[in-house]
């Protein structure tokens, strides 16, 4: 075995390299850079993916932020899951504005209304098939079983409603 005083220095040529710095979502300095993006006189409308490699942050924390401020404009795109973004003063002119700002229907909200449709057939196939045995062992509980199916219904139709859903092909549910 040798010494390690016996075995001969190496030298190494090492080059810092300055860090990339993420900007943090939701503040001053991110503000501004994202308006510069949007103001820039490229594109009009930009999907949260490339501004998220732009402004180095996670897609979906963009995405989130970018759909609560009031002076963006979101729209879906063809592929499933993405949306671009555009700044509301680019698009249009002042009387065009509450038009543009409708609400956007996310993906929560159609999993929401998938699940509750669900939940109105499974709740109507049951007592569509169990009903004079439920109503036999006691009719107060079918009563409300009733009610309960009617007020889900009415409850999906405003939804559908207020996220302006197309429910015209959704079986069983009146528009």
């Amino acid at each position: 075995m040798s010494e390690i005083n016996d075995i001969p220095v190496e030298t190494i040529d090492c080059r810092s390299k300055p860090l990339e710095v993420e900007l943090k979502i939701d503040t001053e300095e991110f503000s501004k850079e994202l308006q510069k993006i949007l103001e820039s006189n490229e594109k009009v409308w930009r999907s949260s993916k490339v501004l998220s490699e732009k402004l180095k942050v996670d897609a979906l924390e963009l995405d989130k932020y970018l759909q609560k401020r009031q002076d963006i404009v979101c729209r879906p795109s063809k592929d499933e899951g993405v949306f671009f973004y555009a700044l509301l003063k680019r698009l249009a002119t002042p009387e065009k504005i509450e038009e543009i700002k409708k609400p956007l229907v996310t993906e929560a909200d159609r999993y929401y209304m998938a699940m509750l449709h669900m939940i109105f057939m499974n709740l109507s196939d049951t007592l569509e098939k169990a009903a004079v045995r439920i109503h036999e062992r006691d009719s107060e509980a079918f009563n409300n079983l009733v009610m309960a199916k009617n007020k889900l219904e009415v409850g999906l139709v405003f939804y559908a409603n207020s996220i302006k859903a197309d429910v015209s092909k959704l079986p069983k549910l009146r528009s």
